[in-house]
């Protein structure tokens, strides 16, 4: 096995303890944390999406594709629609897929 490439400028590595939730197959659902701010921009200028976010929203993102990650979460989704409220802004949703299965 390869050993995970480490980028240069890092001085060093942490764990960071996050709980998510066990789903059955095919059914993951996340959760925000209470203060979780996210704002999602198109920048026009680089074809860029642009995500921002606070520490909580953050960490929420992280345990959403985390969920995705779990044995038999394969081909699943979660979805935030643009008005779902979760985003500062409402231009448009966000999809986070698994998929290569």
């Amino acid at each position: 096995m390869l050993p995970e490439p480490r980028p240069t400028a890092a001085i060093g590595q942490t764990s960071v303890p996050i709980d998510i939730y066990v789903f059955p197959p095919s059914t993951a659902v996340s959760s925000w944390e209470d203060d979780a701010r996210c704002a999602l921009y198109l920048e026009t200028d680089s074809s860029a999406m642009h995500i921002v976010a606070n520490v909580a929203g953050l960490r929420s993102l992280a345990r959403h594709c985390l969920t995705l990650a779990q044995r038999g979460q394969e081909g699943t989704h979660v979805d935030y629609d643009r008005d779902s409220g979760w985003f500062d802004t409402a231009e448009f949703g966000l999809r986070i897929t698994r998929g290569w299965d």
